[in-house]
């Protein structure tokens, strides 16, 4: 259990040790009759004093700078008792506050959400299911970033954990897109797969394959300047080096030949690519899937035609 913060309260003089368990019994007896928040577990050291909040698992543990030290002799016990079980009481009334503090700001922050995407704010007790189902609807499919925003719409509105995407199309975790030239009718077919680190795009742009991996860190210019080999591993495989060559801005690194690689890969069910970053090197790794299905579904939407849904 987490210790909370401390009330400084000076006047410390000395004690004998028998203080200490007067003390505490007086504090336990006092505290568990408080009117503000009876208190449990009362524990009296020298200069300080803590207890639980409430008997329950899981309670808040809050901790005053008051202990036995504070009386020099018994005829000040009680006073000292009754001090110290009023901190620790009111330690605990601020404790038992914030859950309906949070709860309320939630509350806030759901009706504005709510009204600014043109939500009924009426019936009220529906309200934050309503608003957490409509923020599902447009989380995106991608899965790192679905969890991201998943994750947001918990901390602030309460929405509890959003499902997975369905996979379409026996495709798994391959998500497809596609572009069209506004002045050629030219189609531009994407795929892309979330590793464990970074995204692995397949892109057909006029049925000309590329193959980059967006690596969600900096790339270095002298390792990657006129172009570069890393290695790969097909599933339990051998070590092997391919070339690549960077993006501009050197936040992605293009496959050289992909349509020799990745046709090669067809059947592997994990690829591995180790690379040079800024730092030193990183490793990620991509469950591939029906790789050949997902090839045949690029090379099909591309050119001139409408990609197929």
């Amino acid at each position: 259990m987490k210790r909370l913060m401390l009330i400084t309260v000076g006047m410390l003089v000395v004690a004998t040790g028998c203080t200490q368990g007067k003390v505490q019994k007086l504090v336990a007896e006092k505290g568990s009759k408080s009117e503000a928040d009876p208190i449990a577990e009362v524990v009296i050291e020298k200069e300080r004093s803590s207890a639980k909040c409430a008997k329950e698992d899981g309670a808040p543990v809050v901790e005053v700078s008051k202990g036995y030290a504070l009386v020099g002799d018994s005829t000040k016990l009680d006073d000292a008792a009754e001090l110290i079980a009023i901190l620790l009481s009111d330690q605990c009334a601020t404790e038992h506050r914030k859950p309906r503090e949070e709860k309320a700001k939630q509350r806030r922050r759901v009706e504005a959400e709510a009204a600014e995407k043109k939500i009924p704010l009426e019936p009220a007790d529906t309200l934050q299911a309503r608003l957490c189902e409509r923020l599902v609807q447009e989380l995106p499919t991608r899965k790192d970033l679905r969890n991201i925003e998943s994750e947001m719409n918990a901390g602030q509105f309460g929405c509890p954990p959003a499902p997975p995407v369905p996979p379409k199309d026996d495709f798994g975790e391959w998500e497809f897109s596609t572009r069209e030239d506004e002045m050629t009718g030219e189609k531009t077919v994407f795929a892309q797969l979330s590793g464990e680190k970074g995204l692995l795009t397949l892109r057909w742009k006029g049925c000309k394959m590329e193959a980059f991996v967006n690596a969600n860190e900096r790339l270095t210019v002298s390792d990657y300047y006129g172009g570069a080999r890393v290695e790969i591993r097909r599933d339990e495989g051998p070590l092997e080096k391919w070339s690549v060559s960077p993006s501009r801005d050197y936040q992605a690194f293009f496959l050289s030949s992909p349509e020799s690689l990745f046709s090669g890969l067809v059947g592997v069910s994990k690829l591995r690519i180790r690379y040079p970053t800024y730092s030193s090197s990183a490793v990620t790794s991509f469950e591939l899937g029906d790789l050949d299905r997902v090839l045949a579904r690029g090379k099909r939407g591309c050119g001139t035609k409408q990609a197929e849904k």
